[in-house]
């Protein structure tokens, strides 16, 4: 994968807030997902990891439709852009028994989401660590 690629579908806020991330060549877009998705990702949740992944993915899907929308013009409404000249680091985070984590670091602030599909971990550290080969930290300790 090369830029643009989306990384998704992650979750933040103890999974109360569900985000697809856009990586471009010059800068990161996290997408929220809609609240009843959320909802319903994480009913399914409690029912299904598979049921969940595959609503979640569903989502996802519809990001990966919009990412030519999201580079040329304004991203999705509560959208986050963060430009690639102030992150200082990204990276995955593998942990054992619970959600892994994607990990980007400003100045500002560490965003960690966790990754809800653990199958494109090995995916998701090629693509960064060939896009953003002077920002990828490797395994995040």
């Amino acid at each position: 994968m090369n830029p643009p690629f989306v990384a998704g579908p992650i979750f933040s806020h103890y999974g109360l807030k569900n985000w697809d991330a856009v990586f471009f060549e010059d800068r990161v877009v996290l997408v929220p997902m809609p609240l009843w998705s959320t909802i319903k990702i994480g009913a399914f949740a409690g029912l299904s990891a598979q049921l969940a992944r595959r609503e979640a993915q569903k989502q996802t899907a519809l990001t990966q439709a919009k990412v030519q929308e999201y580079r040329t013009g304004p991203p999705a409404p509560g959208a986050v852009v963060l430009s690639l000249d102030t992150v200082q680091r990204l990276g995955i985070k593998r942990i054992a028994l619970t959600a892994s984590e994607l990990r980007l670091k400003t100045a500002a602030k560490e965003w960690v989401f966790g990754i809800l599909d653990v199958t494109a971990l090995d995916g998701y550290e090629a693509a960064l660590q060939r896009a953003y080969p002077d920002r990828y930290s490797g395994q995040w300790r």
